[in-house]
């Protein structure tokens, strides 16, 4: 299975801070890099 990437560009670490917080109230768990970026945060 290849992801396709509709779109890239730059975020801050804010930014990627409130993603993930969504994607975790949206999906309640997030997945294995996720969960690794938002331990880094």
């Amino acid at each position: 299975m290849n992801p396709q990437v509709v779109e890239e560009f730059p975020l801050n670490i804010v930014e990627v801070k409130e993603m993930l917080k969504k994607i975790k109230e949206r999906d309640t768990e997030l997945n294995f890099r996720a969960k690794k970026t938002a331990e880094y945060l």
